[in-house]
């Protein structure tokens, strides 16, 4: 039973911890500073569809994370 419990706080622990990481990633507060919500602010539709030298566009890169 001790086992048991350990094993489910870890869990809930991890997922609290990816639950902080997508949260800072998409709204600031990461170690690396940079986040969705401010780096595309300026970026209209029609500049994050445009696919530029054949690379994946900024909303497919925007969709993956999601």
């Amino acid at each position: 039973m001790f086992l048991v419990k350990v094993i489910l706080f870890t869990i809930m622990n991890l997922s609290k911890q990816i639950a902080k990481h997508f949260k800072e990633l998409h709204f600031g507060g990461n170690w690396t500073g940079a986040n969705f919500k401010d780096t595309l602010a300026g970026i209209t539709w029609q500049q994050a569809i445009k696919q530029v030298h054949g690379f994946n566009s900024i909303a497919t890169l925007v969709f993956h994370t999601n």
